[in-house]
């Protein structure tokens, strides 16, 4: 349902309907459809083109909304959900000094990959992938999180404080408008 928003989706277990979904018109109003207003309202997006046939894109949580591990980290490759622990650790050290230690944001990395570039065999149910260099991949991820981070880290209500010029040394927020701040 994430990696293909335009295709509406339904799951029913028995007579009971578990989820609806209508064809959206892009994956940030999925996101809204599944995981609700206020977590879609708090995403920001990223993308980076690692190298050729490796690009990255998605959306994170603004810090400093945070989760006690990994199960919120959605990784698509081509479109399909994998489970891949050494994105979702690329992904907290992209905000490491931002988050708590061992926090993990609510993140959706799509990866669009060369299909020659991933063995979609290393599991039997093929929900794990290795890819090829894993290192590029990995490194390309967290530099695409932390580029957007530095993005908003200036504006955005989890900016570091500083102190007034010539002060006392009472830190002062960094100015947050109405509409950064969610308000307006």
């Amino acid at each position: 349902a994430l990696g293909n928003p335009e295709v509406g989706f339904r799951l029913q277990t028995g007579e009971r309907l578990n989820l609806s979904l209508q064809p959206a018109r892009d994956q940030r109003e999925r996101i809204r459809d599944i995981f609700g207003e206020k977590v879609a309202s708090r995403l920001v997006p990223f993308g980076h083109a690692v190298t050729d046939g490796l690009s990255v894109d998605g959306f994170f949580a603004r810090p400093p909304e945070s989760r006690r591990n990994s199960k919120d980290v959605y990784v698509l490759v081509n479109k399909r959900r994998i489970k891949y622990f050494g994105l979702a650790r690329a992904v907290a050290d992209a905000f490491q000094g931002i988050l708590p230690p061992r926090s993990y944001p609510f993140a959706i990395i799509n990866l669009t990959v060369d299909p020659a570039r991933v063995d979609v065999n290393a599991h039997p149910a093929k929900e794990e992938v290795r890819f090829e260099p894993e290192a590029i991949l990995i490194s390309g991820v967290r530099r695409a999180i932390r580029d957007a981070l530095g993005a908003v880290a200036s504006v955005s209500p989890f900016a570091n404080v500083s102190a007034p010029e010539g002060g006392e040394g009472q830190p002062v927020p960094q100015e947050v408008s109405a509409v950064q701040a969610g308000v307006a």
